[in-house]
């Protein structure tokens, strides 16, 4: 597995008012493509390669709980499509969609179905004009072919190398007291 660029190894803490608010993520053990540019992602574990739990935390609660064993079996997985600069990335859902209907069959399929752009499109935009640091950016969602609308911010808590980050000092005000976490 080759490593994404250093920038894309940082720990992001999700920052909005969304059902996700103070989620935390990683791309740090991402399948990384260099010659495409492509980061691929299992968001809480899924079918073969290498282990990808621990990755993405969510709030706790019953639905979450339900959500992302949902998210392993049916190997639920985010593409990160960079363009060239590093300063935007199209973000696709994939998953096997055959575990859906087969609970509670463990993980048995690797993602295989992109979701159309026409039901649910994501798309992160480096926020600061110019830069290509990679530590604040502005997540976006289209649903049913709609203009992307602001879903919130992802900024960077914690640097590739465990030192606090650009945003460090907000991790305390915008983490939930506590999350789950996908094992």
């Amino acid at each position: 597995m080759i490593s994404p660029p250093k920038s894309l190894e940082r720990i992001f803490i999700s920052i909005g008012k969304h059902s996700t608010g103070g989620s935390i993520q990683t791309l740090k053990w991402s399948t990384w493509d260099p010659d495409s540019r492509v980061a691929h992602l299992e968001v809480f574990g899924g079918y073969g390669g290498s282990s990808h739990t621990g990755q993405w935390t969510e709030p706790p609660g019953c639905l979450w709980l339900f959500l992302i064993n949902l998210g392993r079996c049916c190997d639920y997985s985010y593409r990160f499509e960079f363009s060239e600069d590093y300063r935007r990335a199209e973000i696709l859902i994939e998953a096997n969609l055959c575990c859906c209907c087969c609970l509670p069959i463990p993980p048995c399929l690797p993602a295989w179905f992109v979701l159309p752009g026409s039901c649910v499109r994501f798309e992160a935009i480096q926020a600061d004009e110019g830069s290509n640091d990679g530590t604040d950016w502005v997540r976006q969602s289209s649903i049913c072919g709609g203009d992307f609308s602001y879903t919130y911010n992802l900024v960077e808590v914690y640097q590739e190398d465990g030192s606090p980050g650009r945003f460090h000092a907000d991790l305390a005000t915008y983490a939930p007291a506590s999350m789950m976490i996908s094992r």
